[in-house]
This record gives structure tokens, sequence and C-alpha cells, in this order.
């Protein structure tokens, strides 16, 4: 479901952290909000994009895999191609070296956490809220 405040793009196993993030968002601030579960980055569903840009003020690209050529980016550049001018927030892992550590330990340390979602939605809204 697309947002009218903010659309989250999830990617891959966070959609628990992304949902999560979506309900505290409505009960605790009362944002309109939408996640996206995308099944793919490539091809990328074009016409998911395009409609959510054009109902939400903010849209978050969240995965687990790199910022560099990943969900965010395939994102950006449909944006671009579309002529649609929406701030986008990519919550990805960024260019470094592999780490080992749980599945946890590394979420917590990419901030890939409802907590991260929660702080980078209610920043772009914190004058209107």
């Amino acid at each position: 479901s697309q947002g009218k405040n903010a659309t989250i793009f999830v990617a891959g196993p966070l959609l628990e952290e992304a949902l999560t993030a979506e309900k505290e968002l409505k009960e605790k601030y009362g944002l309109k909000m939408g996640v996206i579960n995308m099944a793919s980055i490539k091809p990328i569903d074009v016409k998911a994009i395009r409609t959510a840009a054009k109902k939400s003020k903010i849209l978050l690209a969240l995965s687990d895999h790199s910022m560099i050529g990943g969900l965010g980016s395939s994102i950006a550049e449909v944006l671009a191609k579309e002529g649609i001018g929406r701030p986008l927030k990519m919550l990805e892992v960024p260019d470094c070296f592999g780490e080992s550590g749980t599945s946890q330990e590394l979420k917590e340390k990419h901030g890939l956490t409802k907590n991260r979602i929660i702080e980078i939605i209610t920043n772009h809204f914190l004058l209107k809220i």
C-alpha cells in the first residue's frame, strides 16, 4: 500500500522491521504510511514506484544489500526517468568490506532497524508533527 506521508520500499528480510515501524509511525505520530515489499530489484516495479511517489511526500528504500546499485539506486533511477521529484532516503548497507556477525548484530551496526526507520521518517516531518 502507498502512504500519503511516506512509503517504505523494502527488499529482502527487513519486511518485519518496516511493518513494525509503519505501525508505530501511524499509532504514535498519526502518519499515513505505506510499505511496499519489492519482489525484485531487477526488473524493478516502475508502476509501484511511480504510484507511491505521486501519493507520498517522502520515500524510504530499506534493504540489507549495498546502497551502491541496490534498491535505493534503482528507485532513484526510476524517479529521475519519470521526472518525479520526491525526497528519497536510503537505509541500506554502506559501501564497506563485508563483516561477520549475527543477523541482528549486523542490522543494528548498519541501522537497519525499526528505530532508525522511525527516526528518518519523523525527522523529515519534524516541523509538521
